[in-house]
């Protein structure tokens, strides 16, 4: 969920890129696909987590389209959109393959909701697409997602803001403050 795509942000070094998401725009103007357009032309790294999507009816299949918007954009977006980089999740090995077939033989990754192994694996994404910057370890970043987690509360007291509430663009402006208060 959102704590996989805002753990980009618990990291001391401003080269990781920060997290994006469609949500962090607010235009009534634009229609939804074409702010996701806008968001994927723009960003060369992308964590996308398919948990979400099932094989069941009900299911919501917004991250699979983004998936392939984002895969039609490295295929066919020209020399810059070449170098994108993805990480794929699901919850459990092999269920996408159940409404995804044609993606056999991409790696997509389980994380089975599991905090820990979503920074591990994030962390490490980064750290492999990103040879020049110096990515924290994953205990470290874990460590600092934990402190973050127990004073999110008094934040959202202190702003105002009930849990149930809050937006992306409005946690993700919460965690770059805590961010710069722990300098």
């Amino acid at each position: 969920g959102s704590n996989a795509t805002l753990i980009q942000s618990f990291n001391k070094y401003r080269d990781i890129p920060r997290p994006r998401c469609a949500w962090e725009i607010d235009d009534a103007s634009q229609t939804r696909i074409d702010q996701l357009y806008d968001l994927i032309h723009e960003c060369m790294h992308a964590v996308h987590d398919l948990s979400r999507s099932t094989a069941s009816e009900a299911s919501r299949y917004n991250m699979p389209l983004e998936l392939g918007i984002f895969l039609g954009a490295k295929r066919y977006g020209g020399r810059q959109q070449l170098s994108k980089r993805c990480l794929v999740f699901e919850h459990e090995s092999y269920q996408w393959q159940k409404y995804l077939s044609d993606m056999a033989g991409n790696d997509v990754v389980a994380h089975g909701s599991q905090d820990n192994r979503i920074i591990g694996l994030v962390r490490d994404f980064l750290n492999s697409h990103r040879p020049m910057v110096v990515v924290p370890g994953a205990v470290f970043i874990r460590e600092k997602y934990k402190v973050f987690s127990a004073e999110l509360p008094g934040y959202l007291e202190r702003l105002g803001h009930e849990d149930t509430e809050l937006q992306f663009k409005d946690l993700l402006k919460i965690v770059l403050e805590w961010q710069r208060s722990q300098v």
